[in-house]
């Protein structure tokens, strides 16, 4: 069957996203729920977006003031006896100018949204985590099986080899050999079982809670899928891009900043009210006197005296702020972009490379060894090379996997590239 170019990278993730995805889609769904990387950052946008809500024309609430004036000491309380005695009551709002009642708000909404497209930056960085923990992981437990099946026909090979040592006194070397590969896959089958216990101890850690460890032979099966059916392409679009909106939103908020800082030489009205109620006297003379209320109304502002000093230095700290998130947003779309032009490129790479070993390289050391297996079982000779080949077929298969592994991990980073925040 021949196989057309680039199938195999998109089939692999087809497959693995529908065939799959029973158990990644299900680490997934769990670690939505539990992991608490996620509820920080939910958090952490919902605390961002009530501040925005909460801005308003009125900068706070309202002060009330009460009081008593011109009580002397010595006649305490006095308010019946003293004409210049009496209670005050106030109150005073300060009331945002318009345009710094709105640079406000635009800069509090800045900071919602990229927070916001933090958390979502989050979630699609956990994903990614998750299917670089489960590629690795399945990556693993084939590693295990080839090795496992190497073993045993490294075993046999050696007992045949052990059987002809009298009519082949030169193959004492091979046999040696062939026991210290034995030993190096036994070792390398210790490490595999640690690693992929670690990767399941790992997978309980982004998932929040202890996941599943049973993996299906069609989960397993799925990761090393062929199809001559060319599965849709990702599309990337760099204003969709989540990380280049968060900086995008980073900007905007710098701007209104800046523009804040500008309006806040002027940055708010105080209104004050007051009403002093005095109680009207008579006097020796029989005449009311000093009794009179007085009400009161102002409005204070503060004034750029300071400007050169203070004022000046505090917009151009701002100006340069806004120039660093202007420059951080140029820079991480020229990153993003050669990102996903980069993975492109390694994804095409080896999707040539897996179809390379998968039908050439592993079937030309499986004929190999097939061969020489076929020699030494008919003239009882020729088993250490026999076993040579098969060593090869053991090391092709490896490779192969990596390969795999490897464009699993470049779909995966072309996946979280891709994302755009969830409706």
């Amino acid at each position: 069957m021949s196989v057309k170019p680039y199938c195999i990278v998109f089939c692999i993730f087809s497959t693995f996203l529908s065939s799959e995805a029973a158990s990644l889609g299900e680490y997934r769904r769990v670690a939505k729920a539990n992991s608490p990387r996620l509820k920080i950052k939910e958090a952490n946008a919902a605390a961002a977006k009530d501040a925005h809500l909460q801005e308003s024309f009125a900068k706070a609430n309202p002060d009330l003031t009460l009081g008593i004036m011109n009580a002397p000491l010595a006649t305490f309380p006095a308010i019946n006896r003293d004409s210049m005695s009496g209670i005050f009551v106030g109150v005073s709002q300060k009331l945002a100018l318009p345009w710094e009642d709105h640079y406000r708000k635009a800069a509090a909404a800045g900071r919602a949204e990229s927070d916001a497209r933090e958390a979502a930056i989050a979630a699609a960085t956990l994903d990614w985590e998750l299917g670089e923990k489960y590629n690795a992981l399945i990556y693993s437990i084939e590693r295990r099986a080839i090795l496992n099946a190497g073993k045993e026909i490294m075993r046999s090979n050696l007992a045949v080899l052990s059987r002809s040592i009298k009519r082949q006194a030169n193959i004492v070397p091979q046999i040696l050999e062939t026991k210290a590969n034995l030993t190096l896959i036994e070792n390398d089958l210790i490490n595999i079982d640690f690693e992929i216990e670690r990767l399941f101890l790992e997978l309980d850690t982004l998932c929040g809670v202890t996941v599943d460890r049973t993996l299906t032979a069609a989960e397993r099966k799925a990761w090393l899928a062929e199809n001559d059916e060319l599965a849709q392409d990702f599309k990337f679009e760099i204003s969709k891009n989540l990380q280049y909106r968060r900086l995008r939103a980073d900007v905007d908020a710098q701007t209104a900043m800046l523009s804040l800082s500008k309006s806040s030489l002027f940055p708010e009205v105080t209104l004050n009210a007051s009403m002093l109620m005095r109680q009207q006297l008579v006097s020796a003379s029989g005449t009311m006197a000093g009794g009179d209320n007085l009400f009161s109304v102002s409005a204070t502002t503060p004034l750029p005296i300071f400007y050169s000093a203070k004022n000046r230095h505090e917009i151009d700290a701002q100006r340069e702020r806004l120039r660093a998130a202007e420059e951080t947003l140029r820079e991480a779309t020229l990153t993003l972009e050669n990102s996903w032009k980069t993975e492109i490129l390694r994804r095409d790479a080896l999707a040539k490379a897996i179809d390379n070993y998968t039908h050439s390289i592993v079937p030309a050391h499986a004929s190999a060894h097939k061969t020489h297996l076929a020699t030494a079982t008919a003239q009882g000779m020729g088993v250490g090379e026999a076993l040579a080949a098969y060593q090869m077929v053991v090391k092709s298969s490896e490779e192969r996997l990596k390969l795999i592994r490897d464009l699993h991990s470049t779909l995966y980073k072309l996946e979280f590239l891709a994302a755009k925040e969830k409706s």
